[in-house]
This record gives C-alpha cells, sequence and structure tokens, in this order.
C-alpha cells in the first residue's frame, strides 16, 4: 500500500489470511501482526513527501524519489515482492478516477487533474498523467519490478485498523468505498 499526500507518503507491505492482517517489517523482513505493530512499520517506511524545489524540479523526480525511498525500505525482500500481488494506492491529491479494464488493480487508475499544498508546483508536469502509468514505468526502472496498481482513496492505509480482528469483533462487515 502506499499513500501520497502533501505532508508524507507512507508505505506498507501487508497482507491479508484466515482474516488477520501482516506486515512486512522492512527493517527485518519478518511479518508482524496486530494495528500498533503495523503502524509502527508503516511510520518506520514513511517520507516527508517532497516538496517542488530546485533539487525535486518536476513530476518525474516526485515519482522517481518516492519509488527510489520505497526501494531503500522493501527492495532487499525480493522473496515479499514476487509474492506481491498488487498495489492499493491513495493519491492525495486532486484527480479523476477512471477504469481501464474490468479488474481493480490495474483496471482502476487516476488522472491528476491538479497538484496542491507544496507540490503545486508539480502541476506543469503531473496534470492529465495516469498515476498507474508513472509509478509503473519508475518501479520498473529503478527495480526491473512492478505490479497492477489500483487507486484507492485515503482510507487505504488506515485499513489495518478497521481489519484488525479486534476491531472488527461486533461487526460482521467493513466498507470501503473507492472513487
Amino acid at each position: 500500500v502506499i499513500s501520497v499526500g502533501g505532508t508524507k507518503t507512507e508505505f506498507a507491505f501487508l497482507r491479508m489470511d484466515k482474516g488477520r492482517l501482516h506486515g512486512l517489517d522492512p527493517a527485518t523482513g519478518k511479518e508482524v501482526t496486530g494495528p500498533e505493530e503495523i503502524e509502527r512499520i508503516k511510520n518506520a517506511a514513511q517520507m516527508p513527501t517532497p516538496k517542488c524545489t530546485p533539487q525535486v524540479p518536476t513530476g518525474a523526480v516526485l515519482v522517481a524519489s518516492m519509488v527510489r525511498h520505497f526501494a531503500k525500505h522493501f527492495g532487499c525482500h525480493k522473496e515479499a515482492l514476487e509474492g506481491w500481488e498488487a498495489v492499493g494506492m491513495s493519491w492525495g491529491f486532486p484527480h479523476r478516477v477512471f477504469r481501464t479494464s474490468p479488474s481493480l488493480a490495474g483496471g482502476l487508475t487516476a488522472r491528476v487533474t491538479l497538484m496542491t499544498k507544496d507540490q503545486a508546483g508539480f502541476s506543469r508536469d503531473l496534470v492529465g498523467k495516469d498515476i498507474n502509468v508513472l509509478f509503473d514505468r519508475e518501479f520498473r526502472s529503478q527495480m526491473g519490478w512492478s505490479r497492477p496498481i489500483a487507486v484507492a482513496n485515503d482510507t487505504v492505509m488506515a485499513l489495518h485498523w478497521f481489519l484488525d480482528p479486534e476491531r472488527r469483533r461486533g461487526h460482521n462487515r467493513v466498507g470501503l468505498f473507492i472513487n
């Protein structure tokens, strides 16, 4: 899961097994469970979202820096990466969602409509661009790896809280709105 926001960008390698959410600790390569542990590993892999500056002058450099950060934390866990089926992405800037195929992963994407906050200067490079294509190209370029991406709303990085068995007790359903 990748969550891109105006302040920070978060990364988490999550999987569901028998109703329990597991996350990969990027420091140890071991799986952890429970909302507090998953929050800890998510925070350990986060980065401040780059601002439009002379050091990060274009949208392409913005995306490249995010993928480079992801690779720094997760690139050494090749076996886990190979087992990863898809990327859920929260794009925290204005965008228009559209379908490219019936599948969720790889078939639900978005085009940037505006960059705001300290990333407003990237609008000239990113408006109209397909978020899936931008990240797919960069993952392939830097890591020789990629997976289908589904662009979702901001709730995606909080799923570990909602899916934890303790929080689901007494709630037989959990809904996720995908815009």
